[in-house]
């Protein structure tokens, strides 16, 4: 829970219709805080002071600009010069999107995999009960921030889909780094990864049904200037 927000929660933000922009800052300043802050929380977390590994900051910085804010400058910088041809090449960066998000859920779910076999099935089940409950209750408290925020409706589906999922890249690494002698703390990172996207499609289906698909609304503005200057003419009338 403590964990950044998912940058792969940008394609379920983009296929219903949220705020993109407002994603791109969220998963930069989670990111951003929450690495500098693992560390710190971690190692007064009862338990784990003597385990917890010291990951100079400086470290830290570098892989966040080579992993994430370079990325997202040259994301800008590709969305300004390819700005006639966006509608052409479009299709491609989505499919290049989707591949990313199977190859992240892969690799994160194949570093833990093989550690199943030293979990009974018991412990498997109270396992993928536990997490899953914990990303429902994510993904509900976005829900309510939404609504009692009374956002609208492009920030409430970010809001809940950056709430709900979690980047379970970073969960991975510093679990490892946190519990050197203790692996199997990888698997709740893996069954959150899996989970979040299986929710994720569900909340996508509900926002849709609660807002539409995100494109009724400026139709319908569009529509209602037309009409205006019959309804002028018939109240002259």
């Amino acid at each position: 829970m403590l964990m950044p927000v998912a940058a792969t929660s940008a394609i379920w933000v983009r296929d219903t219709k949220g705020d993109l922009q407002l994603l791109v800052t969220l998963v930069v300043i989670t990111m951003s805080v929450g690495t500098f802050l693992a560390p710190t929380y971690l190692y007064y977390m009862s338990g784990l002071t003597a385990n917890s590994i010291v990951i100079p900051r400086a470290l830290i910085l570098h892989h966040l600009m080579v992993g994430v804010l370079l990325p997202l400058v040259v994301g800008l910088v590709l969305n300004k010069v390819l700005r006639k041809h966006l509608a052409t090449v479009k299709p491609y960066f989505a499919f290049g999107g989707n591949v990313g998000l199977f190859m992240a859920v892969f690799l994160n779910v194949g570093t833990a995999s093989p550690l199943l076999r030293d979990l009974s099935l018991r412990q498997i089940v109270f396992a993928v009960l536990i997490v899953l409950s914990v990303n429902v209750a994510n993904f509900v408290l976005g829900s309510l921030i939404g609504r009692i925020a009374g956002l609208k409706r492009d920030h409430q589906v970010t809001c809940e889909f950056s709430s709900g999922m979690r980047s379970n890249g970073t969960a991975l690494v510093v679990g490892l780094a946190s519990f050197p002698g203790t692996p199997l703390v990888t698997v709740p990172a893996a069954i959150y990864i899996i989970f979040q996207h299986l929710l994720a499609s569900i909340v996508k289906s509900r926002l849709i049904a609660r807002f539409g698909e995100g494109d009724e609304v400026p139709a319908k503005a569009a529509v209602a200037p037309a009409a205006q200057p019959a309804a002028t003419a018939a109240r002259a009338a």
